[in-house]
């Protein structure tokens, strides 16, 4: 009975993943999975591209407000490191293709953010870490790892699970301000489709190095619109006041203007402490 039980199930776990023609679903992405690395790769470039404006904007205000250069550092390391895995293993040329084009967009990206930041040496120091984290990776696995390829492609899954979660690094900020407009969403959204697309050639090619970080960070994506869609804030309704410290007033009291406001008195200045009320004044939610 228990034999004929464990058939039964195994015949309806067959008949629910399996496809026309008798192909499981493994056996399906597997027979797909070139189609979906040139998907993938194209879903990752227009990731890539949807930060043109939010960097414009930047480049237009001349200020990277609350936006954090984490996501484009641990980018750029991730993208280093599939460049060099892609390279050892046979048949992975869509990875070696897109993280190539990956790493020529945070290039530029990480030359804006420097150009427009307060904390030009804070910046540099997680840049320089970058490159660090890279070498470090590269001559432990050349000096004790038994299998190179498999050792780096451990560490693309744990960079590639932080790269996904590195855009949260924004929520606490978000909750005390109840505006997430410094989460840029249809990054996040273009990021969840790759993410999807990626862990389905993951699958498909058999490489729990892609699929693993690619399933987890397709939650991370979602993770990100679900905060975004919680605490957002209608253009309509953003205030863009900015809060300017006040040197003449006693211990430096805070006063809020609008930024297009004319009467804000002659003595007050804006320096590096300033802070925004809002984010709204970066533009950055569309």
């Amino acid at each position: 009975m228990e034999a004929a039980s464990a058939a039964a199930a195994f015949s309806v776990a067959n008949d629910t993943y399996g496809v026309a023609g008798g192909l499981s679903l493994h056996e399906l992405l597997g027979s797909i999975a070139p189609i979906l690395g040139t998907v993938g790769s194209v879903l990752s470039v227009i990731q890539y591209l949807s930060c043109i404006p939010t960097l414009v904007e930047v480049s237009r205000r001349k200020s990277t407000g609350k936006l954090s250069a984490m996501p484009y550092c641990t980018t750029s390391l991730l993208s280093l490191l599939w460049i060099t895995y892609a390279l050892m293993v046979p048949g992975r040329m869509a990875i070696l293709g897109i993280n190539a084009v990956a790493l020529g967009f945070m290039v530029v990206y990480m030359s804006v953010f420097l150009r427009y930041t307060d904390c030009k040496k804070q910046t540099m120091v997680k840049y320089m870490s970058v490159l660090l984290c890279y070498g470090a990776v590269i001559s432990v696995a050349v000096l004790f790892a038994t299998s190179v390829a498999s050792f780096l492609g451990n560490c693309c899954v744990l960079v590639s699970i932080t790269m996904y979660a590195s855009p949260l690094a924004v929520v606490p900020t978000i909750i005390k301000t109840r505006d997430s407009s410094c989460m840029p969403p249809l990054y996040s959204f273009t990021g969840f489709l790759a993410a999807l697309v990626w862990f389905g050639y993951g699958l498909g090619s058999g490489d729990f190095h892609v699929w693993i970080p690619n399933g987890t960070g397709s939650i991370l994506c979602l993770a990100q619109l679900v905060i975004w869609v919680i605490y957002r804030t209608p253009y309509s309704s953003k205030s863009e006041e900015v809060e300017y410290y006040d040197d003449v007033k006693p211990y430096g009291a805070s006063e809020y203007y609008s930024v297009a406001d004319t009467d804000v008195p002659d003595y007050i200045s804006v320096d590096s402490n300033s802070t925004v009320s809002s984010a709204a004044y970066l533009l950055l939610d569309p």
